[in-house]
């Protein structure tokens, strides 16, 4: 009976054009990916660095050119990062399903979100391609899928803006990141990127799922910077706060 009833629910969620919160669980209409309170309760980015979005403490809110002291003393070869969440519950949870399952919704959750908030600033400066961090061949062959590079395609669609995830190759099977320091993590990635640039570029963005230290995204930009490459922002969609 009660399968019955499972089935019968879920024909008229179709019918209705209902889904259930990504979440919570609380039935939506209309085609929503998460309901209002928890898009209200999520962990978004107010107050941060404007070069490395590290959260600036002590502040309500943060001067359109302010940068973190990492940023004044040893700036990375970004320019800019734009990232919408702090990386913490749930979003860490999101994270770490959309590393592992190439789910669409969760892809549009996060391309929805960072458009959501982002979709303006971009429009007035926007680079010219977008750039996802690349995987070698033996971790995408492994994962099945570059959760970057998927991320990347959905940013594309919705700001009409050009994707390559060619351009940037990974040569070097390095070990897992997680749980590395930044020196340690610097020294992992250690000519572990290279680029093959086929246009005159002046503008792109490069796309990961996490900041955390911002090694990765600073090596790769350093390797865009010498391919001609006079801008280049980082988009993430979560920023990891710095243990101090």
């Amino acid at each position: 009976m009660f399968s019955l009833a499972v089935n019968y629910r879920s024909l008229i969620d179709l019918f209705l054009n209902n889904s259930n919160c990504l979440l919570c669980g609380q039935s939506l209409r209309n085609g929503e990916l998460i309901c209002g309170g928890c898009h209200s309760d999520l962990p978004w980015l107010q107050c941060c660095c404007l070069q490395c979005a590290e959260p600036l403490r002590g502040l309500s809110s943060s001067p359109s050119h302010s940068r973190c002291g990492k940023c004044l003393s040893k700036p990375p070869k970004f320019d800019r990062t734009l990232a919408p969440m702090s990386y913490e519950f749930p979003v860490n949870f999101l994270i770490s399903q959309l590393k592992h399952q190439a789910k669409p919704d969760l892809l549009q959750l996060c391309s929805e979100l960072f458009v959501h908030r982002f979709k303006a600033e971009i429009s007035q400066q926007p680079p010219q391609l977008i750039i996802p961090v690349p995987l070698h061949r033996s971790r995408l062959y492994s994962r099945g899928y570059n959760q970057a590079a998927e991320w990347a395609r959905y940013l594309s669609q919705q700001l009409d803006i050009p994707y390559d995830q060619n351009i940037c190759k990974r040569g070097l099977a390095t070990p897992h990141q997680q749980g590395l320091s930044a020196k340690q993590r610097r020294r992992n990635l250690a000519k572990a990127f290279s680029v093959e640039a086929q246009q005159k570029l002046h503008h792109v963005a490069i796309v990961d799922d996490v900041m955390t230290t911002g090694t990765t995204l600073d090596l790769l930009a350093h390797e865009l910077r010498k391919s001609g490459i006079e801008r280049i922002d980082a988009w993430c969609f979560a920023r990891t706060p710095s243990q101090r």
